[in-house]
This record gives structure tokens, sequence and C-alpha cells, in this order.
């Protein structure tokens, strides 16, 4: 069983071994490219799986001597981590998974839906003003519109293949298997076992859930803050040489408030995947919801600006449902609040770190 203070520096290294190799293991001159050059990604994919596996073989050789006095008494290693034996569990966890995230994202598909019924009667600019089309050119059908969107999608994935297994693969599961599998285990481990518990016992008897829900998502939010570090490099980089006056308001806009942005967007996400892991017991729920969360990104809110000004894109054109859209987005959030626990239920009787 560890102590307190060690639980706190065994999370703590496990984030930072994480993120080092990121650097350590990419060599400099390859640091030195941009974060999004398909040789840098490469390294740093590399780099992820490696530290990831390294970290999941490390806890899985101390395991044994730590688990008998802690919370995971009784529980298998493989269990543990959230990889069940059973096919129905996994794909209970998946199909619940896809259902929440859908509740979740009720406002970014239906603006979708919109958009698309707006491109099937307009020409949609850039800016999200729309003309009539011409009688040359009929109205489109939804499908005709749905798989503009669907060769655009393919080619954006051919165009830049590394990008997409990076966000669709690789994150999803180095980042699941440290920040949620490693992480909770390493804080159950730190827990005392329920007095009296037997074989049957799961961490849960001896580790509150809900706490574990709130604490271990600051993990992954900090573990994202180095990216500022990358972006003051860029930013430095793009502008040059100039007066430390005009640096401290690129430093502001172009590094803080976008840093600030992923942290809070990182921690909602770091609380949803937590509660999954801890509703499921499996890691395929966070590993597919961190899937689902890189390919939709942050909602597209544009809607909320006029057609034809500066700031406006191509959501803009739904201006006139914005109140609509805005109240969906938000009942989204609260479906998915409403809706967690009933869908996981049937999961959570076997899951070791639900009581």
């Amino acid at each position: 069983m560890l102590s307190s203070g060690q639980t706190i520096v065994a999370c703590l290294a496990a984030a930072s071994a994480y993120v080092g190799s990121l650097y350590v293991f990419v060599p400099a001159a390859v640091r030195c490219l941009p974060r999004d050059d398909p040789k840098h990604i490469r390294y740093r994919m590399a780099a992820a799986m490696f530290m990831s596996t390294a970290l999941l073989a490390l806890l899985s050789f101390c395991y044994s001597s730590l688990a008998p006095d802690s919370a995971l008494q009784h529980v298998r290693i493989g269990r543990a981590l959230g990889i069940p034996a059973d096919v129905y569990t996994w794909f209970a966890a998946a199909s619940s998974t896809v259902l929440l995230m859908a509740v979740f994202y009720a406002g970014p598909l239906l603006s979708f839906a919109l958009y698309v019924s707006v491109c099937a009667a307009n020409e949609v600019s850039h800016r999200g003003t729309c003309s009539a089309l011409e009688a040359s050119c009929p109205r489109k059908s939804v499908a005709a519109v749905c798989k503009e969107f669907l060769v655009a999608q393919a080619m954006h994935a051919r165009a830049a293949p590394e990008m997409q297994l990076r966000a669709l693969v690789v994150a999803p599961l180095s980042e699941e298997t440290v920040f949620r599998a490693i992480t909770i285990v390493i804080m159950a481990l730190g827990c005392s076992p329920s007095p009296g518990s037997d074989v049957g016992a799961t961490a849960a008897a001896g580790m509150d859930p809900w706490s574990t829900a709130l604490y271990c998502p600051l993990w992954f939010a900090v573990a994202h803050a180095h990216h500022a570090a990358t972006r003051w490099g860029e930013v430095l980089q793009a502008a040059g040489p100039g007066g430390s006056q005009s640096k401290q308001r690129l430093f502001l806009l172009q590094v803080v408030v976008p840093t600030l942005v992923q942290l809070t967007y990182t921690t909602i996400f770091g609380y949803i995947a937590t509660l999954l892991f801890l509703r499921t017991g499996t890691l395929v729920a966070p590993v597919l919801s961190h899937v689902i969360c890189n390919y939709a990104q942050l909602p597209n809110v544009s809607f909320l600006t006029a057609p034809g000004s500066a700031s406006a894109q191509e959501y803009s054109s739904l201006h006139s449902y914005r109140w609509l859209l805005l109240a969906v987005h938000a009942a989204g959030l609260v479906g998915f609040a409403l809706l967690v626990l009933p869908t996981t239920e049937s999961m959570s009787s076997s899951s070791p770190y639900w009581p």
C-alpha cells in the first residue's frame, strides 16, 4: 500500500514521465519543427507509446507487492486497469459511451444538421453569407451535401494522416492508459482496504469514487500545460524581434488565453473520461470518448456572430437559430450529467471502483 505522499509523488511522476518523453526522446532538431510537422508527430507518437507501455509494465511489476494491503487487495491487475475478460462488458461500455457522447454533443450535431439543410438550398460563403442557388444549379439533396462533407474529411485525412493517427489512435490510447488507468490504480493503491473485506470486495470498498473522479482529471489537465511553452516558442519565432510590450500582448492573446481554454476543456473532458472509467470498469469507455472528443474538438459557436462580419465563419449562416442552438448545447451538458449514471448502471456492479 502507498502512503498519501507516495501516491501524489507516483501520480506526478507518471504524468511527468509521459510529458517528459515528448521532449527527452525527440531530438532537438525535430523539436524545432512545428508541432504539426509529420516528422515531429511521428517522433512524439513513438515516445508517447513507448512511455505509456513502460509505465504500464512498471506498474504491473510493482502491483503484486503493493496491492495486498490496499483497496485493490482482491482485484487482479487486468481488471484494475480496465481490461475485463468478457466481450459483453466491452460492447456494453462502447455502446453506452457512444450514446452518452451523442447527448453531450447534441448542440454540435444539431448545428451540423441545420448547416447541411442551409447548404442544400444556398451557396454559403466562408463568411456565413447565403445566396440562393441559381436555376442552373438546383437545390442539393441532403445526401449530396453529406457526401461532400465526407469526401472533404477523407481528403483531409489523406493530406495529414499523421495528425489523424495522433488524434484518433495514439493520443486516446496512450493518454487514457496513463492518466486514467494507471493514475486511478495508483490512487487506489493509496487507499486502505475496507475493514473485514472479503475476496469479493472491490476497490470502492476502501476508496471514494467521487473523490477519485474529482482529483484524477487534474493530473490530465496539468499535463497539458506544457503546450504553453510550445506556443510561446512558435509565437516568438513567428513574431521575430520586437518590443517587450508587443511580446507581452502576443503572450496574452496567443499563449495564455488558448492555454486556459485548453486546460478548461481538458479538465471537463477529464471528469467525463474518469467517471466513465469508474462506472464501467473498462478502458474502452474513456478511450472511445477521447476519440470522439478529439474528432469533434471544441464546439463551433460561430453561429453567435452575424453573417458577413469580420469574425464570421460558415456557421454564421445559422445566426438566426442562435438561441435554439445555445439551448441545445446547454441541454446536451445537462442531459449527459443526468444520463451518465443510469446508462452505466448495469456495468457499475461489476466495476472494481464503484460501490
